[in-house]
């Protein structure tokens, strides 16, 4: 699992899975998963069941892109190398997005969810 955004609502469908094939089931995996949902549980505001989002560290720059245009701040369909888009930093902008996100390591991979 090592996509860009993992949304706890998958992750337990994940789980349910492994469950119901308990003879070729993956414990490892399984044991992680549930760590990780037992985890948010714990420190976020939001339930697992929720559906909380988990954006990969590497992709948050992009994130705040396209945060940036779904909140109406940016034209969504400007070109990127035009004025002021081309001017953005973008990951400066990302950079502040963090602090009203926090972090969560999975399969060695930093993952960001909204508070």
């Amino acid at each position: 699992m090592m996509e860009d955004f993992l949304d706890t609502r998958a992750i337990m469908r994940r789980i349910e899975y492994l469950e119901g094939q308990q003879d070729t089931a993956k414990p490892e995996e399984l044991a992680t998963l549930k760590a990780l949902l037992e985890l948010l549980r714990d420190s976020s505001g939001d339930l697992p069941d929720d559906g909380v989002q988990l954006i990969r560290d590497s992709y948050l720059t992009e994130y705040a892109k396209k945060l940036a245009a779904d909140i109406g701040t940016i034209n969504p369909s400007a070109s990127a190398f035009s004025w002021p888009l081309n001017h953005i930093d973008w990951e400066a902008a990302a950079d502040e997005l963090r602090a009203d996100y926090s972090s969560v390591e999975f399969g060695g991979v930093t993952y960001w969810y909204h508070l």
